[in-house]
């Protein structure tokens, strides 16, 4: 059975979301990875390439870098709604390109609704934030929670094993199939809404490793992705990913 999130709506989110509506535990050390279990995903981690396995175990380790390839009609959108969300401090993904960084927050199972739940916060290179989260696995999905001023966002997300080679498996999250998709609560009940998206992680080293993510100027990326994200079937935007490993 899905288990859905207790986040409460706010009228502003920022990076103190989690400590503001008291779901922030400081008693415990703060989480380093967003899933400790990929077999809770329904995928065995000795087959996954340690630097995919990287993401799930080891996030707040990596920067992101990441570049935006809107459609032209999403990106006109996009540059209208954008100062809005920048004022609630809340899913401000970048028009064109980015530097983000990984903060991650232990969660009170309780008050959050969803067992074993990790809150991360994303900022951009000028310390603005680009989104608030908090992760969780159900009934054999992902669950990916955004807080909002209407209520919470929700992505039900499925891995799939998208690529093998001798060093081990590429993973992709999907809102496509079954029980998987994104819903908005308001009110507390959680409705589908016509949103999907597919994140790809491949080695930079992989064969399937789509040349444009391969051939880079992030020498340094020991992980690589592709997200893109739908409304109503239709491609909005790409997101090109380049992971990094954090430099304190």
């Amino acid at each position: 059975m899905i288990a859905w999130s207790k986040l409460p709506r706010r009228a502003r989110i920022g990076a103190d979301y989690f400590a503001a509506v008291g779901v922030a535990r400081t008693d415990v050390p703060a989480p380093q990875g967003l899933v400790h279990d990929l077999e809770s995903l329904g995928v065995d981690p000795a087959r996954v390439h340690p630097a995919v396995l990287t993401f799930f175990a080891h996030t707040a380790s990596l920067t992101l870098h990441i570049e935006s390839r809107w459609s032209w009609w999403a990106r006109w959108l996009w540059r209208l709604a954008r100062p809005w969300f920048v004022r609630i401090g809340q899913l401000t993904t970048p028009v064109t390109h980015s530097v983000m960084h990984t903060a991650m927050v232990a969660l009170d199972d309780t008050r959050e609704g969803r067992p074993g739940a990790v809150g991360v916060i994303r900022t951009h290179d000028d310390r603005s934030v680009m989104q608030v989260v908090a992760y969780a696995v159900t009934d054999g999905l992902l669950s990916v929670v955004f807080p909002t001023p209407l209520g919470t966002l929700t992505g039900l997300l499925r891995l799939e094993v998208i690529a093998e080679e001798e060093g081990g498996v590429a993973l992709a999250l999907s809102s496509a199939g079954g029980d998987a998709g994104v819903f908005l609560a308001v009110g507390g009940r959680p409705w589908r809404v016509p949103l999907g998206e597919r994140m790809a992680l491949w080695a930079p080293s992989m064969r399937a490793c789509p040349k444009d993510l391969a051939a880079t100027d992030h020498p340094r990326a020991v992980l690589v992705g592709e997200h893109v994200q739908r409304a109503f079937g239709v491609a909005m935007v790409r997101h090109r990913y380049w992971f990094v490993p954090h430099e304190e």
